[in-house]
């Protein structure tokens, strides 16, 4: 099972989950095919927000002017520091554990008029309320942009929290959390895809001198393309990502990093994906 999920840089996660920010700000309203409220996971990701003033922060959170002086110079200082002193100076118990799940909240609404003194102006406005952050935030590899919106999974499943059982093995992302993640533009990821010209399949691998993606019927001879059937280019997709792995001398010396690790990926379980490819060479080395 999955859950809603959205993504935030840091430290607004942590204000979230703090109960200190109820409104979170962003360029469209909630996703049309969910009722309100919501029940959502949020993600704090590994970046830091460095685009609202110290000083301008502290006001917000209804700091005064001598005590923001203050900050802002501790900022210059040493970014992290500034915002510890925040939490110290404000009683606030959050953490800032970054590139992990922190909890869940709920959205209570979406307008542009809200009243918060979090509301920026010509933005949606998230109304947030009921944060329950987890006892321990859960890392979570989602290879997602801060403020996106993307599917996870369900703590209610205790999916979430799975434990790992040691063996190299390809997962889904919205149902289990990876230790590395394999989906472009990563180290790991598929530098081709399959794409329906016509009646049939072609098998297209990613230029970056040309910076487009190139049809392999022109570059390579059969297995890879064109294909009948969707299928059978997914078959050759995977055939070619295989060639190309084998190729590269510095990823297969990589492999070994691979072996005992949950690899995420978006595909489905019952999928073709190259990230069985991986396993299968990671296991042989």
């Amino acid at each position: 099972m999955s859950m809603p999920c959205f993504a935030v840089w840091a430290p607004w996660g942590s204000l979230i989950m703090a109960g200190a920010k109820d409104v979170e700000n962003r360029r469209r309203p909630a996703p049309a095919r969910y009722t309100l409220p919501l029940e959502v996971l949020v993600y704090q990701g590994a970046r830091w927000d460095h685009t609202l003033e110290m000083g301008r922060f502290v006001d917000l959170l209804g700091g005064q002017a001598q005590v923001a002086e203050l900050l802002a110079r501790a900022w210059q200082r040493e970014r992290i520091l500034g915002w510890d002193l925040i939490a110290l100076w404000l009683g606030l118990q959050i953490d800032l554990a970054r590139r992990a799940i922190l909890g869940t909240v709920k959205i209570t609404g979406c307008r542009q008029d809200s009243k918060s003194r979090w509301a920026a102006p010509g933005a949606w406005h998230w109304e947030l309320a009921d944060p329950k952050p987890f006892d321990r935030p859960v890392t979570y590899l989602a290879g997602r942009r801060a403020n996106s919106f993307f599917l996870a999974p369900s703590p209610n499943e205790h999916e979430l929290f799975k434990p790992h059982d040691g063996r190299t093995r390809r997962v889904d992302v919205r149902v289990e959390c990876p230790d590395v993640m394999i989906t472009q533009p990563g180290r790991w990821g598929n530098p081709f895809r399959t794409r329906r010209v016509d009646s049939r399949w072609a098998v297209e691998q990613w230029d970056r001198d040309f910076g487009q993606w190139v049809d392999l019927r022109n570059r390579y001879l059969k297995p890879y393309g064109p294909c009948d059937t969707k299928a059978a280019a997914l078959g050759a997709c995977i055939k070619a990502y295989e060639s190309w792995l084998r190729s590269n001398g510095q990823l297969m010396a990589r492999l070994p990093e691979l072996k005992g690790k949950r690899l995420g990926c978006y595909c489905r379980a019952d999928q073709p994906c190259h990230g069985d490819v991986l396993v299968r060479l990671a296991e042989e080395t």
